[in-house]
């Protein structure tokens, strides 16, 4: 599968209990960012997913599923 189609998820909870999701396409910025995120929430999840399309057409069809 193309590496194009790798998105990375990660989610930031907040010691008060509020959540931020950001997605990253590019993995070097994913990498620039989490240091930063490691010093200012006391978690931080990654996850990795992989799609059988690219993610904006991905999204679009998420959307007309309803």
């Amino acid at each position: 599968m193309d590496n194009e189609n790798i998105i990375f998820r990660v989610t930031s909870f907040k010691s008060n209990g509020s959540v931020w999701t950001k997605t990253y396409e590019d993995e070097n910025k994913l990498l620039e960012v989490l240091p930063v995120l490691y010093n200012q929430f006391p978690h931080v999840m990654v996850s990795k997913q992989t799609l059988k399309k690219p993610h904006l057409e991905y999204l679009r069809d998420l959307g007309e599923k309803e």
